[in-house]
């Protein structure tokens, strides 16, 4: 994942397939959900809301390999692309 450009305390991160993503600053791409605060229950809760809001089905063994937000960014990614 390539940073494209900052914008103040956005910055705008290219994914391997192209997808762009703003994230806050300080949320790098390479943190893991535990440094965020975010235990299995709560990581659970944002993959789900993920699969709801963009119709995708991330597939168990997936979720059990996620863990930074780079991976999430990566994985909805290649879900994304699947689909077209």
């Amino acid at each position: 994942m390539e940073v494209l450009s900052n914008y103040g305390t956005k910055c705008c991160y290219r994914s391997h397939r192209g997808t762009s993503i703003f994230l806050e600053s300080d949320i790098q791409p390479v943190i893991s959900l535990e440094k965020l605060g975010l235990d299995s229950l709560k990581a659970s809760a944002i993959l789900n809301a993920l699969e709801d809001l963009l119709k995708i089905e991330i597939p168990n063994e997936a979720i059990e390999q996620i863990t930074t937000v780079g991976d999430i960014v990566t994985k909805v990614d290649e879900l994304l692309a699947s689909q077209t």
